[in-house]
């Protein structure tokens, strides 16, 4: 029996069934907008000593959020999901502790150097942070589950050596275009992938923005079959196109579940605790003085951290340059497309490190990424249809 259910005992699905009785019992769609009856503890969940003991000392969490106590429950019992969830709700532990339970649980060791976790992010920056939970979330566990990253950007003939070495990971966290190139071009790959029994697809509607519908689709093709493994999908919004990945990765009928932790109005109620201002530029040749404006004045004030994001990876270096060499910033950091991964592994955390700095960068650190005591966040765009880009906007 290679269900999603496999390895889950009598006693285990007993305490999960408590969970989803009343407030929390499955239904089609199951909505977290609405207050809860009371919050959900995470040592009110059946989880293994190991994952209690990550989640209080590595983590130091308590309560879940409301995505993870909507979401949470159902991924234990063995549900498919598909959660609308706003980016920093907390759905990266929402679908990192079904997937590390079910390995802690199995009646079966997990298959060495074969993947039984494999979760799919849309940057190399999410894909890596999502690692570092990953590792975190399984630092207390016994017997050691090995989280392993792949992306694009690194030595790929490293990656193979290492696949020679010692296979893959229990749990493999990756961008799709690395996974698709290793199914179409490394001997064996596709086998490692034949364990996987939790697949999961976090930030679906920015993989299906950057182009990997065809990756994601040749990757699920890969995998053992949909009533055979549990598929976890996170996005943002549901449209259609997203609804149509769902049918094609996830099981049909009563054995998925919809939550939708975001509700109408709720961006609306995001936006509302933010100071929000915009500066309309008439000329191309206003963007960069205003920008700079901006950003001088956030400095002065010592506010901190600082996030420029810039429609392209062109844009984003000659804004950092320019930064440097007129001084306009004092510690310009700069992430984008047109960087080595290395750079921008090194770029990331320093910025992270940093008491005060302005970061330069493209969308590829615009979905999932976490960055502490940023105070300003200025978005530099297009207002207009491409027939009218001389009119630019800096949104701050």
């Amino acid at each position: 029996d290679r269900s999603p259910s496999r390895g889950l005992g009598d006693v285990y699905k007993r305490q999960i069934r408590r969970l989803l009785v009343g407030g929390a019992k499955p239904a089609t769609v199951a909505s977290a907008t609405a207050p809860a009856a009371s919050p959900l503890r995470f040592d009110a969940l059946p989880l293994l000593p190991g994952t209690q003991a990550a989640l209080a000392r590595e983590f130091g969490y308590e309560m879940c959020s409301p995505v993870q106590q909507a979401a949470i429950p159902l991924g234990l019992a063995g549900y498919d999901l598909l959660a609308r969830a706003q980016t920093g709700t907390g759905k990266t532990l929402a679908f990192l502790i079904p997937a590390v339970e079910r390995i802690g649980r199995a009646r079966e060791a997990p298959r060495a150097g074969h993947a039984s976790v494999l979760i799919l992010a849309p940057t190399r920056e999410l894909a890596q942070q999502t690692a570092r939970e990953a590792e975190r979330l399984c630092a207390h566990l016994v017997p050691a589950v090995r989280v392993q990253a792949m992306i694009g950007g690194s030595p790929v003939e490293r990656e193979r050596t290492q696949l020679r070495r010692a296979g893959l990971g229990d749990v493999l966290v990756a961008t799709p275009g690395r996974i698709a190139d290793h199914l179409r071009t490394t001997p064996g790959f596709p086998a490692l992938l034949g364990s996987v029994h939790t697949f999961v697809l976090d930030e679906v509607d920015q993989l299906l923005d950057g182009g990997f519908r065809v990756a994601v689709s040749r990757i699920v093709s890969a995998l053992p079959a949909a009533t055979e493994r549990q598929t976890l999908l996170f996005s943002a919004t549901l449209s259609d196109e997203i609804r149509a990945v769902a049918r094609q990765a996830m099981r049909a009928g009563d054995a998925t579940r919809i939550v939708d932790c975001v509700g109408a109005g709720a961006q609306d109620a995001t936006a509302a605790l933010l100071e929000q201002r915009y500066a309309f530029c008439a000329q191309q040749a206003e963007l960069l003085p205003t920008l700079w404006r901006v950003v001088r004045g956030a400095q002065a004030k010592e506010m901190g951290k600082i996030i420029v994001f810039c429609p392209t990876a062109r844009l984003t270096q000659l804004a950092a340059r320019l930064a440097e060499r007129t001084g306009a910033c004092s510690t310009v950091i700069e992430i984008h497309s047109r960087k080595s991964q290395t750079a921008r592994d090194k770029a990331s955390a320093a910025f992270r490190d940093a008491r005060s700095a302005v970061l330069f960068t493209s969308d590829v650190s615009a979905r999932g990424v976490d960055y502490p005591d940023v105070a300003l966040v200025v978005q530099v765009r297009s207002a207009m249809p491409r027939a009218c880009t001389h009119l630019s906007l800096i949104h701050i």
